[in-house]
């Protein structure tokens, strides 16, 4: 018997517990390698520093990660729901300690870096799934939304804690500590997946025993599950809202440094803060007014911040990214909670690499796209761009009858 089994038996009328060995584990396992990947949040201004990159250099390496994610989740979509969770994770943990140190030695922006960065990209496609999956596994249905929340904000506080340290730790010792340090805690991350129990043994032998399983077949089931309206229109809203943070998380750095800012570790703070009061204080409001309700009004908020970064002085990049972090923290939880509100246990790992697929797809797309608009027309017009897909995506949301909540 594992620990969603105990969570599924609780008793009637009792709170269930969300605060579970296994799920800790996991957690603090998706803690330390989120440290390690917001280190490299700061690349952009890594490669204008050190390379005087422009903005095509700094959208192609910036998007180079979002493609890698993206190549990675047909493999990662095969196999999430057929091997152990866990090993998953400490597989992924291992590519980002080795990719992480890799950087130590790069002096250029050429293939090697290029190359390091689909590790990254692969890495992540992993854990990401893995602890969505896990997460799902291992909380009661009933606080499935808390549990995506607190699992986001176990990333969510190291992108304020990992910019926070890195920005001065470059400034001190350079950027080759920078990229030790982020390997060291891939390594704690890979270290304390360990921990974390087997959850999905069950469905393994079931999956096992399914005439015409393996990699093919679950390959033909993600197809399937695509071409359900319900998930091809998710998919868009999340591709449009990967979009917008890969725009904000790449160009906002430039475009700050260009006005004068030295420091811009204060947006990811920023960003990072707000969003986890909101998932941690405000964790239950989805399920409580309803998870449509909350979607649009986060989607709607994360429209006008976007386009307000068009006229954002310097000295207000904190309030840009804490605004970003109120939308970010509020729209994912409520949003995605619908999605696998209408899957079985089965398909959990499926749908997480929907979502995978679809924002980080989104990401490589909008800013690999966006560059060219930078180099000519300047930062702002990206940020008006960027508002203009999101409203596109959001009449979606709004008018979908696919999408609306059962």
């Amino acid at each position: 018997m594992d620990e969603s089994d105990d969570n599924a038996r609780a008793a009637p009328g009792v709170r269930e517990s969300l605060y579970t060995r296994g799920l800790m584990s996991a957690l603090a396992a998706s803690a330390a390698f989120g440290f390690a990947q917001s280190c490299f949040y700061l690349l952009p201004k890594y490669l204008i520093e050190e390379f005087a990159a422009g903005p095509h250099q700094v959208g192609a390496v910036m998007a180079t990660f979002g493609i890698a994610t993206l190549a990675a989740v047909p493999l990662v979509a095969a196999w999430v729901d057929r091997v152990a969770r866990k090993h998953l994770m400490m597989l992924g943990a291992l590519l980002m300690a080795a990719s992480s140190a890799g950087f130590v030695g790069v002096d250029e922006i050429g293939p090697a870096m290029i190359a390091l960065r689909i590790f990254h990209g692969i890495a992540f496609c992993i854990v990401f799934v893995a602890i969505g999956a896990l997460t799902v596994d291992l909380a009661p249905g009933s606080r499935l939304s808390e549990a995506l929340g607190l699992a986001g904000a176990s990333m969510l506080v190291m992108n304020a804690v990992a910019p926070g340290v890195a920005e001065p730790l470059a400034r001190y010792a350079g950027w080759q500590a920078v990229f030790m340090l982020a390997s060291a805690s891939a390594v704690v991350s890979l270290l304390m997946a360990v921990k974390i129990p087997d959850t999905n043994a069950a469905s393994r032998r079931a999956a096992r025993d399914l005439p015409g399983a393996g990699g093919y077949a679950d390959a033909i089931a993600l197809v399937a599950m695509m071409r359900s309206p319900a998930t091809f229109h998710y998919a868009l809203v999340v591709a449009a809202i990967g979009a917008a943070f890969g725009v904000m998380f790449t160009f906002g750095q430039p475009f700050a440094l260009e006005q004068g800012r030295a420091d811009v570790s204060g947006f990811f703070i920023a960003y990072a803060t707000t969003a986890i009061v909101i998932r941690l204080g405000f964790g239950d409001l989805p399920d409580r007014l309803g998870r449509m309700r909350v979607s649009v009004f986060a989607f709607n908020l994360y429209t006008v911040v976007v386009l307000g970064a068009a006229a954002v002085r310097p000295e207000f990049l904190e309030v840009i990214g804490a605004l970003l972090g109120v939308a970010h923290g509020m729209f994912f939880p409520a949003f995605n909670a619908m999605a696998f509100a209408r899957v079985d246990a089965g398909s959990r790992g499926k749908m997480m690499s929907v979502f995978a697929a679809a924002f980080y797809g989104g990401l490589a797309l909008g800013v690999s796209a966006l560059a060219g608009i930078a180099d000519i027309a300047g930062y702002p017009a990206v940020f008006v761009a960027t508002s203009g897909v999101l409203m596109v995506a959001g009449t979606l949301l709004i008018f979908s009858s696919a999408l609306a909540e059962q």
